[in-house]
């Protein structure tokens, strides 16, 4: 078995619930602030394979989905779905692999254990494989690519604190967010502009959405009484896919900030767990989600909105 930190398991709650009721307590004593929150309007496809978890985790501009399946013995295989058509996708010799960022020229991001546990992050340019990997770290993944080849994740080191970093031909930058905590950040995307989407633990483990601006500077992105905020992904106008760990379920929810300042949310209808990840070029945003009946088992969603909600403009 592997254990692959990717973004629904890196999502799920990192703290017991002891301590997430003295998060609810704390963000009840802070004041209310007002902001524009839409219950969003979707339908949703779902993407189901028998037996199997399923994650989708990123879409390209012809509608080429990637992502990773995972059996009941937790092996993890790689794929590419086009027109309903799962390809398998996997690094040469590797006994597990994850497809977790794509764009549009054909390239792939994610990572995969060759054998021996410690997982490392590769980019796929259409041809070739290159191993993302960093001295001393125990687990590398890299999360999104751009259109120019810019490759962001994060590698976690002996002390288990997350470091992202920005990975440009080989050439690697790092980027943690300053008032991150032993847990550390992770960067999940990096859209044409440079602009990078990820989340940070703070000191009480607690997570914060952020964007990292091209000047170097950071702005964090929460979810009004929230228990935490993740990002998954940035369009090239600044929408934001993301999640949020609800403060009374304790489950996680989807949700878009807009370009605008709105916050729509997204729910699989009778999901326990809605992981949003992605927005498509065509506006469709992908994730996975699971439901009392079996929450051990993910499914795939494709949502398209029923409402014109100006997230490509």
């Amino acid at each position: 078995m592997i254990h692959l930190e990717h973004c629904r398991r890196a999502q799920r709650t990192p703290f017991p619930k002891s301590l997430l009721l003295a998060l609810v307590l704390l963000l009840a004593a802070l004041p209310a602030t007002a902001q524009q929150i839409i219950t969003g309007s979707f339908s949703f496809e779902t993407v189901d394979v028998p037996g199997l978890s399923v994650d989708l985790s990123d879409i390209t501009k012809d509608g080429v989905i990637g992502g990773w399946t995972t059996d009941a013995n937790g092996i993890v295989q790689g794929f590419l779905m086009e027109n309903g058509v799962m390809t398998p996708f996997s690094f040469p010799g590797a006994v597990a692999t994850t497809v977790i960022g794509l764009n549009d020229k054909g390239w792939a991001v994610g990572d995969y254990d060759p054998g021996d546990g410690r997982v490392r992050g590769y980019v796929y340019d259409g041809t070739n494989f290159t191993t993302i990997d960093f001295p001393g770290s125990l687990f590398t993944s890299a999360l999104g690519v751009n259109e120019k080849g810019e490759v962001v994740g994060f590698y976690r080191d002996a002390n288990q604190t997350r470091h992202a970093y920005t990975w440009r031909n080989g050439n690697v930058q790092f980027s943690d967010h300053p008032n991150a905590g032993p847990a550390g950040t992770r960067a999940s995307d990096i859209n044409k502009g440079g602009k990078v989407g990820g989340f940070y633990f703070d000191a009480n483990f607690g997570f914060h959405g952020y964007i990292l601006n091209n000047n170097g500077t950071f702005t964090d992105l929460d979810f009004p009484g929230a228990l935490g905020t993740s990002v998954g992904s940035i369009s090239e106008n600044g929408t934001v896919v993301s999640g949020y760990l609800d403060a009374t379920s304790f489950n996680f929810r989807g949700v878009i900030f807009t370009k605008d300042g709105r916050m729509i949310t997204i729910d699989v209808p009778g999901a326990e767990n809605t992981i949003s990840v992605r927005l498509s070029p065509g506006g469709q945003i992908i994730g996975s989600y699971n439901d009392a009946s079996d929450p051990s088992r993910y499914l795939g969603f494709i949502a398209t909105p029923l409402v014109d909600y100006d997230l490509m403009d």
